[in-house]
């Protein structure tokens, strides 16, 4: 399943697509360098104070999920 969501309206789409997904199979990203860095800012800012994610479900959505798909990225990042 692919969903993408504009994320200040994304709180209950991205809580329905948890509930039948899991925090699990989620990432999150934005559109910078495409967008202006302020704006991609505050689309982190509102995952980060998203209620629907506990502290587990964010490390997941927020980072840990997209270096589970790219190995050789999270290598390189570990370095």
């Amino acid at each position: 399943m692919r969903v993408q969501n504009d994320e200040r309206t994304a709180g209950p789409s991205r809580r329905r697509v948890m509930a039948a997904a899991g925090a699990g199979r989620l990432l999150f990203g934005t559109d910078w360098p495409q967008v202006a860095r302020p704006e991609a800012d505050g689309t982190t800012a509102l995952l980060d104070r998203d209620p629907s994610l506990d502290r587990r479900a964010h490390a997941a959505v927020d980072r840990g999920n997209a270096l589970r798909l790219l190995p050789r990225l999270a290598r390189r990042l570990s370095r």
